[in-house]
């Protein structure tokens, strides 16, 4: 992947993830049955990874798309890791969550830090 190619990928990733701070910072704080709250689905799914991953590719370590590949698994992984551990206290922490308008705010905040400093660390890594 040519020097500038990576650069433009960067930028437009940085872009999206400032863009999905801005969105969680935006959102309301009302309960998620207030809200209507609803997944991005696929194509959302997609742009986070294309705007994510390259962050961590490492241009001497081998085909791109190869290491964009593993790193993805890895992702998928150790997400479905974290989400079967949070699946199985979700009962309790879910009801919770979804009646107090407070506790969507602090996660809506949390959400638009760590876009924010993705988006960042994205413009700033150097290669």
């Amino acid at each position: 992947m040519s020097e500038s190619a990576f650069t433009v990928l960067g930028v437009a990733g940085a872009a999206y993830l400032a863009y999905l701070a801005w969105q969680a910072f935006r959102a309301p704080a009302g309960t998620l049955e207030e809200t209507g709250a609803s997944s991005t689905g696929v194509g959302g799914l997609l742009l986070f990874f294309l705007a994510f991953l390259p962050q961590f590719v490492a241009l001497e370590a081998g085909p791109v798309a190869l290491q964009i590949v593993w790193f993805g698994l890895c992702f998928i992984v150790a997400t479905v890791l974290t989400f079967g551990t949070v699946a199985l206290l979700a009962g309790a922490i879910g009801n919770l969550l979804r009646r107090s308008a407070r506790a969507q705010s602090y996660l809506n905040r949390l959400c638009g830090i760590v876009f924010a400093g993705l988006a960042v660390r994205l413009l700033t890594s150097a290669r």
